[in-house]
């Protein structure tokens, strides 16, 4: 790694000799980006969050309808328009609502207050950083989730669009629903039912 360099005249008198010293980097360099490998590989990431999302069967219809909240978005404007339960064709109510903490918001929570209080209950048993759970933690909260959704009348909440609905107003319809604790969603094309009698509002 080093070279010692000899220089100096060949002087019987004062016999004097000098030494230059040479460093060579290269290894230094290599140990470097060897150690910059180690921690990138090394360094604990970010886990991945998982959404449940329940896709509709064959026929175009959600696996779980009871309790069901579906969203009607339209291709423009800020409003959008829902009914409750299940699409009973012309009887079925709509109702509009905006993006607002007073619209849309308020309708879930209130569907939702039950789980929305029971979950707070069970994240306070564990660290407020998630990034710091252990893996014991992570299965043991996952395992009480799943059965707290199980048995408790969440809503299912479905989205369902035109094909001319902003993408936009899909993500502030997600953004509520998150914000909501809404776990169960769905997102669908209006069928021509439910578009017509939403042209007709």
């Amino acid at each position: 790694m080093a070279n010692i360099v000899s220089s100096g005249t060949n002087n019987t008198a004062s016999k004097k000799r000098t030494n230059n010293v040479h460093l060579d980097m290269t290894p230094m360099v290599d140990l470097a980006f060897l150690l910059v490998t180690f921690f990138v590989l090394a360094t604990s990431m970010k886990k991945p969050s998982v959404m449940e999302i329940i896709y509709p069967d064959e026929n175009g219809i959600p696996n779980e309808v009871n309790n069901a909240i579906t969203l009607l978005l339209p291709e423009d404007g800020a409003n959008c328009i829902y009914y409750q339960g299940m699409w009973k064709g012309k009887e079925t109510t709509l109702l509009p609502t905006d993006f607002s903490k007073d619209g849309l918001r308020k309708i879930l929570l209130n569907q939702n207050n039950t789980t929305i209080l029971k979950l707070n209950k069970l994240l306070s048993q564990f660290p407020a950083d998630r990034a710091a759970w252990s893996e014991q933690q992570r299965v043991s909260y996952l395992t009480q989730y799943r059965t707290l959704l199980d048995t408790n009348p969440s809503p299912t909440v479905i989205i369902k669009t035109l094909p001319a609905t902003p993408f936009a107003k899909v993500v502030a319809a997600w953004d509520e629903l998150q914000i909501c604790s809404i776990q169960k969603r769905v997102v669908q094309d209006m069928n021509e039912e439910e578009r017509q009698l939403f042209e007709q509002q």
